[in-house]
């Protein structure tokens, strides 16, 4: 009867406690190269792009505050045999003193996917920021707004950008740590309409 009684009490105590969650990576455990490939399906066939991304630290990416830099290429095979390839770098700093949410401090790439983003908006004669209400900014054509987020074992950036017609894209990459490297979920919508879904694996490649 006492062990039946305990083993009752044991059984209650995990179902109050609730399921346990993961804890989140430190960003460290994302520093590295990864590499890898991906296939999918265009009008012409299916094609293959080559994938990288690269995680490293940013000292003092802010005065005092140390942030993480991430770059990522994607290179593709064109008709003629010749390859074209796309980078883009950014460095973000935490948000939080959790270190699971960081804003983007800088970032470059192309125009149309992934621009550098404007610095402030200037400097007053007192020498702090310069604020205008009265004179708001067209959101339509200008820089990217980024974002990143640790969840477990995933770190997210968000790329929204805002469309001639006034609404929106984002892009979402998923990267997750594995034993062997990292997986990579790369979605792409347009104000709820799904335009691309990309998969890969990538190996980490030693140092």
């Amino acid at each position: 009867m006492i062990k039946l009684r305990g083993l009752i009490l044991g059984l209650s105590l995990l179902i109050l406690s609730g399921p346990v969650q993961a804890a989140d990576a430190p960003v460290e455990a994302f520093f590295g190269v990864f590499q890898g490939e991906t296939t999918f399906l265009t009008a012409t066939g299916a094609k293959k792009r080559g994938i990288s991304v690269s995680f490293s630290p940013a000292p003092n990416a802010m005065p005092g505050i140390d942030g993480v830099e991430v770059s990522w290429t994607t290179l593709s095979k064109r008709s003629d045999g010749s390859f074209s390839s796309k980078t883009h770098d950014a460095v973000f700093v935490p948000a939080d003193p959790a270190e699971t949410i960081f804003v983007a401090v800088s970032s470059s790439g192309k125009a149309e996917d992934i621009a550098k983003l404007e610095q402030g908006a200037g400097e007053g004669k007192d020498g702090g920021e310069t604020v205008e209400p009265r004179s708001p900014r067209d959101p339509r054509g200008t820089a990217p707004y980024l974002w990143g987020r640790i969840k477990e074992n995933t770190f997210s950036i968000y790329v929204v950008v805002v469309a001639e017609d006034g609404g929106y894209e984002i892009q979402v990459y998923n990267r997750t740590l594995t034993k062997e490297g990292m997986t990579l979920v790369y979605s792409r919508n347009r104000a709820g309409e799904h335009l691309k879904l990309l998969e890969a694996f990538l190996k980490r490649k030693d140092s």
